[in-house]
């Protein structure tokens, strides 16, 4: 334990000084996937310091507490002898526990899916987290049949290949310990794949079945533009002869039941041409300055109906009374809120667009139209005009970018699980010593026991991809599931992408066993067959 706070303390330090750098290269980074980041200083706080010492001390020292335990439990005559010691891979308590835990977390998402909670997503994540750690604590029962199965690709190449299928599975404990954190790190990334690529494709059907506006005018894709449009840009467009309907739709923050939101608002002489919000009872034409119309997620949860009382806390003038007068289907376009532009601004005193809607006149020409427009916003250096098909991919791009700089993390934990096989793998040769200098004293070559190394590094890679992809796809589902009232509704499984993710697995494993196949290799074979 005493080791352990020491080698924690030290690492911490190592760690703090790297992350400063790292914070350096990030902040880089993301200047270049479209993210603004202000061009200050690195600020490094006292509390960044302590916590990353106490923490990085903390985990260490709780992480060694159960090896030093059957360290100290080894009887004395087997530690003399340097006999192995193994425990039995199926313990009762183990098994127990494991199930009950994993059972816990399946409940919890059972509970997040199909029944009324508050927090859909929330309860469904609290749920996958403790699934996590009960599949952990199943890890050696679990990887033994799972190395039998990836394994035996590997065992038809030849004495290699069986040799490391051998070793991952005659020490399931230490298997699946090392592939935890792979498993992991493999788990989130397609956790994200699965939601970034859903929430894409239920952008695309939102937009085709609810925009009928052939353009959308926006203020730019920086965040430094997204001040909004002035309005009259949009009374501009709507007197071209080639434009039937424009509207600006303003976006605005609000308070509602103590809760921060957002709320959009358009004027209802021309929503009904320009989008279509599935409406269910009332008409969003018909609105006045005092009525709200609302999505049915907020109407059912709520037991809102038409004429029902609707408070609205403004930043500006505080509590306002409004009344539905309409309810709406479709809140992917729209959000759980629509006010008309006079009530908004009413109530605000910035009168910008968020956006402005298009509607080109009949017989009127993509191209005609856009080079219309296009004349109008002139002016409006920072305005861009999209189609439709432009304006899924800007939705999507904005996906991608937050995506990117989530997996750029995760590809950090997946390194370093990688860096723990390489380091389990370096162990492994040392203790077996002995038997590898057996191995190569009855004529095993050099390639031979680095072919070996690198096949049970590979099975370790796999066996933790292959966990962790599963487990990616039930929380991905689960997850997309539990968002369905929040737009995401399609469930999209990006499979190239997953299939080159364990591709990735297993050659990353090889990877990962450079050093202590090479070190193996390396052995004098008198000093290894001497060796008790």
């Amino acid at each position: 334990m005493g080791e352990s706070a020491v080698v924690g303390l030290i690492a911490s330090a190592i760690g703090l000084v790297a992350g400063v750098g790292l914070a350096a290269l990030l902040r880089a980074g993301m200047a270049v996937l479209g993210f603004d980041i202000p061009a200050t200083g690195l600020v490094v706080q006292l509390r960044t310091v302590i916590v990353a010492l106490v923490v990085g001390t903390v985990v260490t020292v709780v992480s060694a507490y159960l090896p030093a335990r059957r360290a100290s439990n080894i009887p004395p005559v087997a530690a003399m002898t340097q006999a192995t010691i193994e425990e039995p891979v199926h313990s009762r308590a183990r098994t127990v526990a494991g199930l009950a835990i994993t059972a816990l977390g399946a409940l919890a998402i059972g509970l997040g899916l199909f029944t009324k909670v508050t927090d859909r997503a929330l309860v469904v994540g609290v749920g996958a987290a403790v699934f996590f750690i009960g599949v952990a604590a199943l890890g050696p029962i679990i990887a033994r049949p799972l190395a039998v199965v990836i394994g035996r690709p590997f065992s038809k190449v030849g004495v290699t290949g069986q040799l490391g299928r051998l070793n991952v599975m005659r020490n399931p404990r230490r298997t699946s310990s090392t592939a935890a954190a792979l498993m992991i790190g493999i788990a989130l990334v397609s956790l994200m794949a699965i939601i970034a690529a859903s929430t894409k494709s239920s952008i695309d059907a939102a937009v085709d079945s609810s925009v009928k506006a052939d353009f959308i005018v926006t203020p730019g894709t920086n965040s430094s533009n997204q001040a909004g449009l002035s309005p009259r840009l949009a009374t501009a467009v709507s007197r071209l002869p080639q434009v039937s309907a424009a509207s600006g739709v303003q976006v605005t923050q609000v308070s509602i039941q103590r809760k921060s939101t957002y709320l959009a608002s358009a004027d209802p002489r021309t929503i009904d041409q320009l989008v279509n919000l599935d409406v269910k009872s009332g008409h969003l034409s018909s609105m006045t300055p005092d009525g709200i119309a609302v999505s049915t997620q907020v109407a059912n949860d709520r037991h809102l109906h038409l004429g029902s009382p609707v408070t609205i806390v403004f930043p500006e003038t505080g509590p306002q009374v409004f009344h539905v007068q309409a309810i709406y289907v479709a809140r992917t376009v729209a959000g759980d809120y629509v006010l008309t532009t006079a009530a908004a601004w009413a109530n605000t005193p910035e009168r910008l667009d968020a956006q402005i809607y298009v509607k080109l006149a009949p017989g009127v020409s993509a191209t005609e139209g856009r080079s219309a427009i296009q004349k109008v916003l002139a002016p409006y250096p920072t305005a861009k005009l999209l189609d439709q098909t432009q304006y899924k991919a800007q939705l999507e791009g904005e996906i991608d970018q937050l995506l990117n700089l989530v997996n750029g993390l995760l590809v950090l934990a997946i390194v370093i699980a990688l860096i723990g096989i390489a380091n389990t793998l370096a162990l492994s040769v040392y203790e077996r010593i002995h038997e590898l200098g057996l191995l190569r004293a009855v004529g095993m070559t050099r390639r031979q026991l680095r072919d070996s190394v690198r096949a049970e590094s590979a099975i370790i890679s796999l066996l933790g991809t292959v966990e962790g992809l599963g487990i990616g796809l039930l929380f991905g589902w689960a997850m997309v599931a539990a968002l369905s009232s929040a737009g995401v509704n399609r469930l999209s499984i990006p499979y190239v992408e997953l299939v080159v993710l364990v591709v990735l697995g297993g050659l990353a494993g090889i990877l990962a066993a450079r050093g202590p196949s090479r070190r193996a290799a390396k052995l004098n074979v008198l000093e290894a067959i001497s060796t008790d």
